[in-house]
């Protein structure tokens, strides 16, 4: 577990003192699709192994590249906690870098507390790591171009607004006589902190949010706002009990429109810095496999 701690009695280093390569400014630029992750999840992205990756973060932290996620720190700049893995962001210098080779750092896609957005960074980073060249994968900042009113951060039905933890984005496979597209709406992230059945409805997190996703997906919003002509949302959870729970309660939004069944797919989190996102099925609730990364 990487943690950090100042070095006694050294000033930070002046960032010309450290060489930024090619591996650094792709390890840079993930920071800037995925504001905050940890050492494990940073090393594939930077093309590095887990040591070399602490002994880089140690050089680019104190260069003033990178830091220490902010929610972590006190008022002071001390770790709140060093039993907690230590997740890092961009510093200054990482920003202005990036910002003079036209990499642009979007901090709006991913939303809630602390925990949850490392959670939303980390599948998203496993869906990048996971895309091969088989398959391309087209990103909401592909969609949007000058057009950026087409992608509210919540989505609006007749009767409810929603919003995934993650930007769209479309999964395509060069079939013929047609590629073969999934687009997917957003992933949403349940970190086990939220009730998945409530005798008090308005309580319940999940339940709610699936009553607006099942009228979303009944008023055909995507279509709509997106132009998609299809709607999938991906649900990732961290154990197998809410996994199965989460799906049975799908099953029972869906018992009068069986249509939507398929439209929500299932899976465990994995907090490993692999493609497993995409490498590994999704499960739909009636227990049917997703393979997004086959046509």
């Amino acid at each position: 577990m990487s943690k950090y701690r100042p070095r006694s009695g050294s000033a930070k280093k002046n960032k010309n003192e450290v060489t930024i390569g090619a591996t650094d400014r792709a390890g840079l630029a993930a920071l800037a699709r995925y504001p905050f992750l940890t050492t494990k999840w940073l090393a594939p992205l930077f093309g590095l192994t887990y040591g070399s990756m602490k002994d880089r973060i140690t050089d680019l932290k104190h260069a003033g590249y990178l830091k220490v996620a902010d929610y972590q720190l006190d008022d002071a700049g001390h770790v709140k906690n060093y039993n907690e893995e230590l997740a890092y962001e961009l510093d200054i210098f990482g920003e202005t870098i990036l910002a003079d080779s036209g990499v642009p750092i979007d901090r709006n896609e991913f939303s809630g507390q602390a925990a949850h957005r490392l959670m939303s960074c980390k599948v998203r980073a496993s869906i990048e790591l996971g895309t091969t060249g088989a398959f391309t994968l087209h990103t909401w900042h592909e969609f949007k171009g000058d057009a950026p009113h087409l992608f509210p951060f919540e989505f609006q039905g007749k009767t409810i607004r929603i919003r995934p933890d993650t930007y769209p984005f479309v999964i395509e496979h060069p079939t013929e006589p047609k590629p073969t597209r999934y687009f997917v709406l957003g992933v949403e992230v349940d970190c086990g902190t939220e009730s998945i059945r409530s005798y008090d409805y308005t309580r319940s997190h999940i339940n709610t949010k699936y009553a607006h996703y099942a009228r979303f997906l009944q008023d055909r919003v995507y279509n709509d706002v997106l132009s998609f002509p299809e709607c999938l949302i991906l649900f990732t959870t961290t154990s197998k009990a809410r996994l199965e729970t989460m799906m049975r309660l799908w099953l029972d939004f869906t018992k009068d429109h069986p249509h939507l069944l398929h439209n929500l797919a299932f899976k465990v989190f994995k907090d490993e810095p692999s493609g497993w996102a995409l490498s590994e099925p999704w499960q739909h609730a009636d227990g049917e496999l997703l393979h997004l990364n086959q046509p």
